[in-house]
């Protein structure tokens, strides 16, 4: 069964070939390398050609820069496997990530319609700075892996492979940040089964200068427009209404952690609204964590302004370490 890997690059030469090689490494039987080079001003395309051009599993396609979701959804197009999985070019595998045992799930469970394996946060040095829980390994319905999504946080296209039919006539929202939550909220009424495996690990390189830089009002807000289409497929769904909070609490603590950074009067307001259709209950919610009970409870008493402020003199050079990890 033919998976196609879609790579999108944009300036990242020094990742290039540590990305590409661990892709090729895997032992998957069957796989093309759909490689977007979006624009990219550094050498990341002649680097490409030198080394992979005439790679019988590697196809380079260059496009003028439109954004991650744009070179992905030109990946989309381009791929002809019946699998569909993506990698971010300054990211890796580990070693045996797209395994056989994968492979034959697919092979012998035809409405199995996605995987879901775990990841890693690392440092520049390759240091794990964190592994995240991506739900109890397991064959999930449509609705039980809805409830381990929402519990778990975890909306990276990056560790999870689709069966193609799925993402059938579905695209990335092109100049919009969190891409990966759009497009899920999309998928997840279309699963049947998805299975969560304990095998594999996608190495994702985590970059606190990048997202600190990048961190506008319009992230904010494309947070939350994101966040109003994953509202609709979990009350679509049927979940009681303690999941869609759950979702809601994390969708208002990671707009202030962009807040603090990136302070926007327009944002505030979006989140007080967001904020009142939250209980106070919700301190009480064990699988927030104790870091984003106290935030809530913090927001909740002196409000989102308040809390803000409060953030910024007590937490600045913490935040992503310390406040909302």
């Amino acid at each position: 069964m033919k998976l196609s890997v879609i790579i999108p690059v944009y300036n990242t030469a020094p990742y290039l070939k540590r990305c590409i090689d661990s892709v090729l490494a895997q032992p998957w039987s069957e796989k093309e390398l759909i490689v977007v080079n979006d624009g990219s001003t550094d050498n990341s395309l002649t680097l490409l050609k030198e080394w992979y051009g005439s790679h019988a599993q590697v196809r380079i396609y260059d496009k003028p820069n439109g954004g991650l979701s744009d070179a992905r959804n030109e990946g989309m197009i381009r791929a002809s496997g019946e699998l569909i999985t993506f990698v971010d070019s300054d990211d890796y595998l580990a070693r045996n990530t797209y395994s056989t045992t994968m492979e034959h799930c697919f092979i012998e469970d035809d409405s199995l319609d996605m995987m879901v394996f775990r990841y890693r946060m690392i440092d520049h040095d390759g240091h794990v700075l964190k592994t995240p829980f991506i739900g109890k390994p397991g064959i999930y319905s449509n609705l039980a892996y809805l409830q381990q999504l929402i519990l778990a946080k975890n909306y990276s296209s990056c560790n999870k492979i689709f069966r193609r039919k799925i993402l059938c006539g579905l695209t990335y929202p092109v100049g919009k940040n969190i891409e990966d939550l759009n497009l899920l909220s999309e998928v997840m009424p279309r699963l049947r089964r998805v299975r969560i495996t304990a095998e594999g690990t996608y190495e994702y390189l985590q970059n606190a200068q990048s997202i600190t830089k990048n961190v506008s009002k319009h992230t904010i807000n494309d947070l939350y427009d994101a966040a109003d289409k994953m509202m609709v497929t979990i009350r679509m769904s049927g979940l009681g209404s303690y999941y869609l909070r759950f979702f809601l609490a994390n969708v208002v603590i990671t707009a202030c952690r962009f807040l603090v950074l990136r302070p926007a009067e327009d944002c505030v307001d979006r989140s007080v609204h967001y904020l009142k259709m939250i209980s106070w209950y919700f301190f009480y919610t064990p699988e927030l964590g104790w870091k984003k009970r106290l935030v809530f409870l913090t927001l909740k008493i002196f409000g989102i302004k308040n809390s803000i402020r409060i953030f910024k003199r007590l937490f600045y050079n913490q935040v992503y370490k310390a406040m909302f990890s």
